[in-house]
């Protein structure tokens, strides 16, 4: 009988003992170029953002992030190991990495970032069943097929129904009217398919006949929301004041619209500008705040989202959280600082990001929509 109790303790003992030692192999793809910059003089550089706009060291932030998240992950019962390798654009340099992890287990891979590798990382994830995240590319080609890829960056297809939640859940008070002039088409048919699905009165105007044209569509006793589908075009949005005077509108427009140098952000104000974002950052938030002190600490230089150092700690806590928890999404908590994540599988492919982030420009700050 003390045999029997004795060999089923050791029994359970073996099983604390494995469970406390579970190894995930995680790979970070990375576009460091070190190889090929490796005569570069450091020295000629005048300031540190000349030496952070130089291709290298583009995307060292999201490593600087990825580090310090791989740091905060507490993981008793798990043991991370956490492999990075420098690639460029170079695919042969690819093949060369992902030969060395031919016979390896792998359990996560976290880019290339390039849009022509990722194809080839992607394929070789498939046939050794790895999950593998791209976090920054807009394609969605690489996720039909392909029930192991995370694509972060969200499409616009789920753009009209985020529209419709936070601006207008009720149709009484509102005029929608689609302001085009003939780029971005694929956006455009996603707010007409959507409005015609759900049977939701809209207007099309084409920006080519001038504002004059927009002004006869709006209605003085109405919520008129504006959804502006073309890039460029400074002359026409600096002429939209009279008409931001005149009626209660808002403007939804591309975030590219923040980059007009020469537009008076009062304009903005007055046309109670919104855009969607694939990531924005609440820089009053407390997590937020310590976040970047933690960062300046770390590597005496601002936590930037340009630099990618909140992305770059946002995707190495969340799916190394969601390694260590089985892929099992109910289980991971956490909220990024910078991206809004909610997936949902394609039938027979990929995992896609669905949450993108409406921020309006409200008393002169950009504040999230939620």
């Amino acid at each position: 009988m003390l045999r029997k109790i004795a060999f089923f303790l050791l029994f359970l003992l073996i099983l604390r003992v494995s469970a406390q030692n579970v190894e995930k192999n995680v790979l970070f793809l990375l576009p460091f170029q070190l190889e090929e910059n490796s005569l570069i003089e450091v020295e000629k550089f005048k300031t540190a953002e000349e030496i952070l706009d130089f291709p290298p060291y583009e995307l060292l932030g999201f490593w600087e992030g990825a580090k310090m998240a791989i740091a905060e992950i507490d993981t008793p019962n798990v043991h991370l190991n956490i492999f990075v390798r420098d690639i460029s654009d170079d695919e042969g340099k690819l093949s060369k990495v992902l030969a060395e992890f031919e016979n390896e287990k792998l359990d996560l891979i976290i880019g290339p970032f390039f849009a022509k590798l990722f194809p080839i990382a992607a394929e070789f994830a498939k046939t050794k069943e790895t999950y593998i995240v791209n976090p920054f590319s807009t394609r969605s080609d690489f996720i039909d097929s392909n029930n192991f890829v995370f694509k972060l960056i969200p499409t616009p297809t789920y753009q009209p129904a985020i529209l419709h939640r936070l601006l207008f859940p009720e149709l009484n008070n509102v005029n929608i009217i689609l302001w085009a002039n003939g780029e971005l088409e694929s956006v455009k048919e996603n707010y007409i398919n959507y409005f015609e699905e759900n049977m939701i009165p809209f207007k099309k105007v084409e920006e080519v006949y001038g504002v004059a044209s927009l002004r006869r569509n709006l209605e003085k006793k109405r919520q008129n929301i504006v959804i502006a589908l073309y890039e460029n075009n400074a002359r026409v949005i600096a002429n939209l004041q009279a008409l931001a005077t005149d009626t209660n509108m808002i403007l939804l427009a591309p975030e590219s619209w923040l980059n007009f140098h020469n537009i008076d952000y009062q304009l903005f104000e007055l046309l109670h500008l919104h855009f969607f974002s694939n990531y924005f950052v609440e820089y009053k938030d407390d997590r937020t705040e310590l976040f970047m002190l933690d960062y300046l600490s770390n590597y005496n230089a601002p936590a930037q989202l340009e630099r990618f150092s909140f992305q770059g700690y946002d995707v190495a806590y969340y799916f190394l959280n969601l390694l260590i928890n089985d892929f099992d999404f109910s289980k991971v908590t956490y909220k990024p600082l910078s991206f809004d994540f909610e997936f949902r599988q394609l039938e027979g492919g990929g995992y896609e990001n669905i949450k993108s982030r409406l921020i309006s420009f409200s008393d002169f700050e950009l504040i999230e929509v939620k």
